[in-house]
């Protein structure tokens, strides 16, 4: 029997019906048999995550334990990660796919189903949230910044200036609807289309930082390896993760 079946009794004890948070982190493998899956609450919708495939069965059942356990569930979905394009299949409820979410008094754009990532990584919401809390005043550069999430809770903390550097047009052009979206001016947050790896004497120029934000992928061809390149990044063709700070 699949460890799906277990997952109910991991979940939050409490659900906010507004607010959107990861419910579930099996990728953290704190989990037996449960490190394929991640759940999140995008309001309205429950989304479940497989990086390996279940029977149908078993989904559907945890679909009928999500949906009774979460208030104000109006759609749940399935994407399936371990496929190229990462579908998204509606379970039950609505067809909902575009949507805006709700995270600490910020407000993100999202798109499901549409391309393999939705537009906002929830277990970095703590990471935002730190963010947020002490970038008064502070010089950020924020790397793979792709929809600027980081951004956005650095601007709402005070920060001085942000610069966001992606290789994606279309996911910073979300960035900066995230932006409008939280009734943030502009004038103190620059996008940059730029291959970082190539780009560290132009983005040096644009120094110095006093914060350095760097949430890159684990793979994306053509750009990112990080067991190759983390290092690189941090430390050896630069030293822009420290040298840069004021």
């Amino acid at each position: 029997m699949s460890a799906l079946i277990d997952l109910p009794q991991h979940l939050p004890a409490s659900i906010d019906s507004d607010q959107s948070q990861r419910l579930f982190h099996g990728r953290g493998h704190a989990f037996a048999g449960l490190s394929h899956v991640t759940v999140d609450w995008l309001a309205p919708v429950v989304m479940i995550t497989l990086f390996a495939p279940e029977s149908p069965t078993d989904i559907e059942l945890l679909s009928d334990q999500l949906r009774a356990r979460v208030p104000g569930c109006a759609s749940v979905q399935l994407q399936h990660r371990y496929l190229k394009e990462g579908p998204v299949d509606v379970i039950w409820g609505q067809k909902i796919t575009e949507l805006i979410v709700h995270e600490n008094g910020l407000k993100f754009h999202l798109n499901l189903g549409r391309s393999r990532n939705h537009g906002l990584f929830l277990d970095m919401k703590e990471g935002r949230g730190w963010v947020r809390q002490n970038s008064q005043r502070r010089r950020i550069l924020n790397l793979f910044a792709y929809t600027c999430g980081f951004s956005v809770a650095a601007v709402a903390g005070g920060a001085e200036s942000v610069l966001n550097v992606d290789m994606s047009s279309p996911a910073l052009a979300v960035g900066r609807r995230n932006h409008h979206l939280n009734g943030q001016s502009l004038d103190r947050v620059a996008f940059e289309k730029l291959n970082i790896f190539k780009s560290f004497g132009r983005l040096m120029r644009r120094g110095p930082y006093d914060m350095l934000i760097c949430d890159p992928p684990t793979l994306q061809k053509g750009s990112v390896d990080i067991a190759r390149d983390y290092p690189k990044l941090l430390f050896e063709r630069t030293g822009i993760g420290s040298a840069t700070a004021r």
